[in-house]
């Protein structure tokens, strides 16, 4: 894994020492080496370390490495055999091995032994931006064509990768963090509403928004091309095909099958590398599948690590990690933080979050990878089976609505007064919608378009999301559970959860892989019919389930899903009550923002008991901090 960033001015040129200021804030991401590109129409200079070059560069390329796989060769940025194409790459491409033989037996000479690196240069080459989609693996990358003067971005199928870019004027500028892109001076630090508004109703901002006024992420299966020479971008658009339609011919024993091949192999793809791998183990079946997969593959070994809570046993898994780590022979490592230790790193993680997160166990895995760090470079993680195996309740609550439970929708306000409840209010709310899409959205609200209302001190246009609407239209499921697997899969995954795992993990020198979310995997997971992923018994990852019975004893397998859940709730009405109301009422996003009487409303019902506000609590705080830390012009 790796920092990259770049810069192109060819009107007014680019600054050398700019593009070192924006290496250097990714630092982090890549402890172990840097290299630098500079070129113009004319002429290109690479170095290892830090030099101007003697000529007016137009462009450059910069890379943080953290060394995982060819330790002495692989440096960044790196070219074809003529120095006409570079790439500067942060990733794993797990298939680089075949697509090396398949390269080279359409001519293509190597310099190195096994860099996985140097295979994006030349099936670029060989394919165009086709290649993209021939990588199974997590990458974001930026490539310069010289001969073409062209520079081409992409982010892998399901985002495990962030890749943001800003262009203004004559001036574009991409990176791994936002945090690179915000050192130029010329880039305002604006919040862009917009994306305000996709925040409160998401607990996330939907690519290509980000909460940064001007700029962009690329989505998850994502491709930009810029033409250096014109200055403009020629386009931006999905690599992914269209997607396959469902398979209705197999039998269950064969869907079982298939899929415990796939994810084997999956697994054991992702543990190439020449530094030591661990395992984030949390107790329940997929981060155990994955570990005991690891297990059987690896020459050592493995270690596994699991965050807890001090005396929170509803959330804690630690006993359930424990047992499965003493039950296949692990070296195992715990890891308790309190509610102090939460308080410690809210600005730290507004920074490295670069955007609002309103997902509290960033906090946790922070925490657990910086204890780490000093153990493995990368850890295996059981992240990516439920959005597209139907893990979450609101899985469940599509299917009643097929069932005919929207019929109960007339009892919604009976289930509004009923003290806290939030997820069956929720439930009850999307019952009323007949249309699917806005079935969709007001399951995913966090603030209601209501509670929006109340709570802006200006009301934000209620806009469509784009990336949504796409996503829902361009499925052919078999059913709208099917569709919403689907949207969640390359939407709320890689724009919230993924970009969370990636910078609580990276923040810490840690490269963290998702082998559930193989592309061969997910790919014959989407032609799957949805009753074998949901059951008609209301079973969530039903197929999952069953084939992790393969490496899984009973009493995992059997064990009720917990979920990955912090004290927060307990937190916000008791110990940390008075810093959060303190942090909200005293900031300056409510003061310039937010009606303070809803705010203040909110926190009151929230601690007395009648409502449970924790999500949409953590969401307004962390908005907060992000705008403090960042010094974000709120408009």
């Amino acid at each position: 894994m790796c920092g990259i960033v770049g810069i192109i001015d060819q009107k007014a040129g680019i600054e050398p020492l700019m593009l070192r200021k924006m290496a250097d804030s990714l630092a982090h991401r890549g402890p172990d080496a840097e290299g630098f590109l500079f070129f113009n129409q004319r002429k290109s200079a690479l170095c290892s370390t830090f030099t101007p070059p003697d000529f007016a560069p137009s462009g450059a390329l910069g890379h943080r490495r953290l060394s995982i796989i060819d330790l002495e060769g692989g440096a960044q940025p790196l070219s074809n055999e003529d120095g006409t194409v570079w790439v500067t790459y942060n990733g794993e491409i797990y298939n680089h091995l075949q697509l090396r033989d398949e390269l080279k037996r359409c001519g293509h000479l190597f310099r190195t032994d096994h860099s996985d690196t140097e295979i994006i240069v030349h099936a670029y080459e060989q394919w165009g931006v086709a290649a993209f989609d021939r990588f199974n693996g997590i990458f974001a990358l930026g490539i310069v064509d010289l001969r073409k003067q062209r520079l081409v971005l992409a982010r892998d199928h399901f985002g495990v990768k962030p890749l943001y870019y800003y262009f203004m004027g004559s001036r574009f500028l991409f990176s791994s963090e936002i945090k690179a892109i915000l050192q130029c001076p010329s880039v305002e630090r604006t919040l862009d509403r917009q994306a305000l508004s996709d925040f409160l109703s998401f607990r996330y901002v939907p690519s290509p928004l980000t909460t940064f006024k001007d700029i962009f992420k690329l989505e998850a299966g994502g491709f930009l091309e810029f033409d250096i020479a014109s200055n403009h971008i020629l386009q931006v658009a999905s690599f992914r095909p269209a997607t396959a339609s469902i398979d209705n011919s197999k039998s269950f024993a064969q869907w079982v099958s298939e899929y415990q091949d796939l994810f084997e192999q999956s697994v054991k793809s992702q543990l190439i590398s020449d530094v030591e791998i661990g395992v984030l183990l949390s107790g329940g079946i997929d981060s155990s599948a994955v570990c005991s997969i690891a297990a059987k593959h690896l020459d050592k070994q493995v270690r596994t690590y699991t965050v807890g809570f001090k005396d929170f046993p509803a959330g804690n898994e630690i006993d359930e990690a424990t047992q499965f780590a003493q039950h296949i022979g692990t070296l195992h490592k715990n890891v308790i933080i309190d509610d102090l230790d939460f308080i410690k790193v809210l600005d730290e993680v507004a920074y490295f979050m670069d955007e609002p997160t309103a997902t509290s166990s960033a906090i946790p895995l922070y925490y657990l990878t910086k204890q780490i760090k000093n153990d493995v470079k990368v850890v295996l993680t059981g992240q990516g089976a439920d959005e597209p195996l139907a893990g979450y309740p609101r899985y469940r609550g599509e299917r009643l609505y097929q069932y005919g439970f929207g019929r109960l929708s007339c009892l919604q306000p009976m289930i509004e007064k009923l003290p806290r409840q939030e997820r069956l209010k929720r439930a009850f709310r999307s019952f009323s919608h007949h249309n699917t899409f806005d079935r969709f959205m007001a399951v995913y609200y966090l603030f209601s378009p209501g509670q929006q209302a109340a709570l802006l001190k200006e009301p934000i246009p209620s806009l469509t999301n784009p990336l949504l609407e796409r996503l829902f239209a361009e499925y052919h499921a078999d059913d709208a559970l099917g569709r919403m697997l689907y949207m969640d899969t390359r939407a709320w995954l890689p724009d919230d959860l993924l970009i969370y795992g990636d910078k609580a993990t990276m923040i810490n020198s840690i490269e963290a892989r998702v082998p559930i979310l193989d592309k061969d995997l997910i790919g014959f997971i989407e032609s799957m019919p949805s009753r074998y992923k949901l059951s008609f018994q209301l079973n969530g990852k039903f197929i999952h389930k069953k084939a992790c019975e393969k490496w899984l004893p009973p009493f995992v397998i059997k064990r009720p899903k917990k979920g990955f859940d912090t004290p927060i709730d307990k937190w916000f009405r008791n110990e940390l009550g008075g810093y959060v109301r303190d942090q909200l009422l005293g900031g300056t996003v409510c003061k310039h923002l937010f009606n303070a009487s809803f705010v203040e409303e909110m926190m009151t019902r929230h601690r007395s008991g009648k409502e449970n506000f924790q999500r949409h609590l953590f969401a307004l705080l962390m908005l907060e901090k992000w705008a403090q830390r960042y010094q974000v012009d709120l408009g």
